[in-house]
């Protein structure tokens, strides 16, 4: 677990953005899974990594926020740094769309990493992970939470469920960000107002943003103007809080006809992140 302290990183313009869900349920509770076609193969490392490389890098879910994966971190976080069991789910074709990176350790079925790229590989593993009620009495599995648990797939959800906040994010450079963000579909030029910026004053100030997509950094501004701290401006434009949530809890000021102009540019996806240090 990923602790942090939030009021002293947020003095210095971090801000809450990852949350986990954890799972601890008696084996006997876990739910089995409905038969899919396919197959899983339990595997050790050398002949699971491409395959769960592969399936990581294709899940949509890891492409709003996640860690873009070097070679040297597989290793590290799947082979060194624990004696994980890897279990792959493959399709009809021989495929590989799904996988499972667990430990079973004194009495426990602990789930590090369960990815998959559809529906049917979800039933699959669960099913397998089903298959282990009898050896273990309990059964751990955490996740970066996208505000999706999954009860609705269950006849009778798992009530021992944990949502936490987890870790936090600083977008050191704003301009820069802004340059990196794609503005395709902006329709109307608009202006970000950061007021203040105690550790990183040069995020300080009033940035226009034309529909090209083109970025000024400018001292007043006619453009419709969003003002916003450089935290809530974060959790905005990481699509971890919506502009709706942000101006109802006062924590924005924005044109009311600009609502719907910033909406169809910020992600439409909650951030999540499986990789911590």
């Amino acid at each position: 677990m990923v602790t942090m302290h939030f009021p002293f990183y947020r003095r210095y313009g971090y801000e809450l953005i990852f949350e986990r869900i954890a799972y601890d349920v008696p084996s006997h509770e876990w739910p089995d899974g409905k038969r899919v076609l396919g197959k899983i193969r339990r595997q050790p490392w050398e002949q699971s990594k491409e395959a769960i490389k592969e399936v990581y890098e294709a899940s949509n879910r890891n492409k709003h926020g996640g860690l873009k994966r070097d070679d040297w971190w597989y290793e590290y976080k799947f082979h060194i740094q624990r004696p994980y069991y890897f279990a792959v789910y493959y399709n009809e074709s021989d495929e590989a769309e799904g996988y499972l990176i667990y430990q079973i350790l004194n009495g426990k079925f602990h789930c590090a990493e369960w990815e998959v790229l559809s529906g049917n590989e979800y039933h699959a593993l669960n099913r397998y992970i089903a298959t282990h009620k009898d050896s273990v009495r309990e059964i751990r599995y955490e996740q970066g939470y996208n505000k999706n648990s999954l009860f609705f797939l269950q006849e009778k959800p798992l009530t021992n469920a944990t949502v936490r906040p987890e870790m936090m994010v600083r977008i050191v450079d704003v301009e820069v960000f802004l340059n990196a963000y794609p503005f395709e579909k902006l329709q109307k030029a608009f202006a970000v107002h950061i007021p203040e910026d105690t550790y990183a004053p040069w995020n300080q100030g009033i940035f226009e943003i034309q529909s090209q997509g083109t970025i000024n950094k400018v001292v007043k501004t006619k453009l419709p103007t969003l003002t916003i701290s450089v935290q809530q401006f974060t959790q905005l434009i990481l699509g971890y809080q919506t502009l709706q949530e942000l101006a109802f809890f006062d924590y924005v000021t924005v044109d009311k006809e600009m609502l719907s102009v910033i909406k169809a540019i910020l992600p439409k996806h909650t951030p999540v992140l499986e990789d911590y240090f």
